[in-house]
C-alpha cells in the first residue's frame, strides 16, 4: 500500500463523513487533523490512527484502530458532542 494503512484509513473515513449528513449537519466540513488557530466549534478532530499487522501467508492486511474528538463549547456541550459522536457512528 503506497501511503500506508494509516493514511488510506484516514482518507476513506474522512470522505465518510463528509458525506453524512448527520455530521455535516452538526459540524458542516470542520472535520480536521490538527484544527486550525482559529478553529469554529463545533468540530471533529482525528486523534489516534494505529494499524495492526494482520497478515497471513497468502495476503497483508492490517486491522486498524482509529478514534475521533467531538469538540464543543456550546452551554449544551456534552450534549452537542454527544450527538456529533452518534451521528458519527
Amino acid at each position: 500500500m503506497a501511503d500506508g494503512y494509516a493514511l488510506a484509513t484516514q482518507v476513506g473515513v474522512l470522505a465518510a463523513l463528509k458525506a453524512n449528513s448527520g455530521v455535516t449537519n452538526l459540524v458542516s466540513s470542520r472535520i480536521y487533523d490538527e484544527p486550525p488557530q482559529d478553529v469554529v466549534f463545533p468540530y471533529l478532530r482525528f486523534n489516534t490512527i494505529q494499524p495492526n499487522a494482520f497478515d497471513t501467508d497468502t495476503s497483508q492486511g492490517a486491522l486498524v484502530d482509529i478514534s475521533l474528538e467531538a469538540h464543543s463549547r456550546s452551554a449544551s456541550g456534552r450534549v452537542e458532542a454527544a450527538q456529533i459522536a452518534e451521528a458519527v457512528q
